[in-house]
């Protein structure tokens, strides 16, 4: 499967923004940096990137709290940042380096490009969580609009499907890790090797300083209310206009995605709601 067109948004991540002093002391910095990948001033600390990505809305800001607070060995940076930039110009002082931006899933190849010939571990944990709630979901900057669109979920699904048939990549499931914590924690654990001092339940006992939660609307113990929030009353009418939208092709991604079985669940809600919309060919 050939790669799409990379987004606008994305594009831009790659164009570097002047930033007084940063943009002139970078590019002295870089020939530093490579020497230092290449462990050629003693012991080299950095063994591993860990870059989260995937759909936004899919808990990754939490995702990232929990691991920055229970995770040992760790350099982060509480809030977004591109992977890129941090890979090229972040410090090196762990043993692990997590990075966290949900449209880092468009510039997965130019990441896996970066460290190809650099002697640094890179491993991506990839977000996803049912579409459903995605596209019910609003941001704490948007708040009287859905934050993702059909046509933005779309594209995102695309670059989704290529960057889950890397061998360096883990898919984690937000109903999932909200649910069963400690099984994500394992998995994780598996994948990258990291160090663990607490359990991830217990995150909210050991929330860094300076951790941005401003999406994360307050911190508190996990639950599972948000999931399958879609069902509730008030989104009915977007639960129908995406219907509309989508011609049931929602529901055959749905499927794929293993978020359902069939399309029973569709049929019951049309019948339901008295939705009028054209069936696929």
């Amino acid at each position: 499967m050939n790669r799409p067109p990379i987004p606008a948004e994305a594009e831009a991540s790659l164009q570097p923004v002047f930033q007084f002093p940063k943009s002139l002391i970078q590019p002295v910095m870089m020939p530093w940096m490579w020497l230092v990948d290449q462990g050629l001033f003693g012991e080299k600390r950095l063994e591993t990137h860990v870059v989260m990505t995937g759909f936004p809305r899919s808990g990754t800001t939490l995702a990232q709290l929990m691991v920055e607070a229970c995770i040992g060995d760790l350099k982060a940076y509480g809030k977004e940042r591109r992977a890129l930039e941090i890979a090229r110009f972040g410090s090196r002082a762990s043993k692990f380096l997590l990075t966290k931006r949900p449209r880092d899933i468009f510039l997965i190849d130019e990441i896996r490009e970066y460290y190809s010939e650099r002697s640094v571990n890179l491993k991506f944990i990839l977000f996803i969580r049912d579409p459903r709630d995605i596209l019910t979901s609003y941001h704490i900057n948007k708040p009287n609009e859905y934050y993702v669109s059909t046509i933005r979920w779309k594209t995102i699904h695309e670059y989704w499907k290529l960057a889950i048939e890397g061998s360096d990549t883990v898919v984690v499931k937000y109903e999932e890790f909200v649910s069963n914590p400690a099984k994500t924690q394992q998995q994780l654990s598996d994948f990258i090797g990291w160090n663990v001092i607490h359990p991830f339940e217990e995150f909210h006992k050991h929330v860094p300083k300076g951790f941005d939660v401003g999406a994360l609307n307050g911190v508190r113990k996990l639950d599972t209310k948000n999931s399958q929030r879609w069902r509730k009353e008030c989104y009915t009418e977007r639960i129908c206009e995406l219907l509309r939208e989508e011609d049931l092709a929602l529901t055959s991604r749905l499927i794929q995605l293993g978020y359902e079985p069939d399309d029973s669940w569709a049929e019951e809600y049309l019948a339901d709601k008295s939705v009028k919309t054209k069936k696929v060919a």
